[in-house]
Parts: C-alpha cells; structure tokens; sequence
C-alpha cells in the first residue's frame, strides 16, 4: 500500500509541475515583440477610403489574429451580411495591446 501511495504522490506532483510550468511559460515571443495579450472593443467611425481590409490590418497589430478571422469578428459583431461599409458610420472593432 505504500508504494501505491508513494507513486500516486509523485504523479500529482509531477502533473502539478507539468501544470505550473505551462501556465507560466505560455507567453509567446514573436521576433522582438510580444503577442496581444489583451483585447478592447472600441467604436470606430468609418473613414472615406476604409474597407473591412484596411480597417483589420491596422488594427491587428501585436496580434496573432489573421485577417480574415478579424473581418468575420467585425462582420459578426456588427451583423453586417457582407464587406460594404459606409462612410461615416461606426463599427464595434476589437483592438490589441501588450500587458
């Protein structure tokens, strides 16, 4: 019975360990920059020229985001049916930043 126990005992530390050191080493290092590690939701007016495109590639900066999957987020969050946008009008957009 003690060897059982005294097995038991070293999993759950080592899963413990295994555990702690993902969490701690999760952070993702890209060229000299780190990944966003936060997002904020901001009200964005739209500009003369702006397309769903060039609104997503600058503001997916310090992330890992693509752009397509940015322009689905915008698309999704603001119930747009398709990439037309308007003048003038405001859109809910995601932006990102580095803790």
């Amino acid at each position: 019975m003690n060897k059982r126990f005294f097995y038991t005992g070293c999993f759950v530390l080592l899963l413990a360990f295994a555990v702690l050191s993902a969490v701690f080493l999760t952070r993702v290092e890209a060229g000299d920059e780190s990944i966003a590690t936060q997002k904020t939701y901001i009200s964005y007016e739209i500009q003369s020229g702006d397309t769903l495109f060039s609104i997503a590639k600058e503001h997916i900066n310090h992330s890992d985001i693509s752009v397509k999957d940015y322009i689905d987020e915008v698309k999704l969050n603001n119930q747009l049916s398709s990439d037309k946008i308007v003048t003038g009008k405001k859109l809910i957009i995601a932006t990102y930043s580095r803790q």
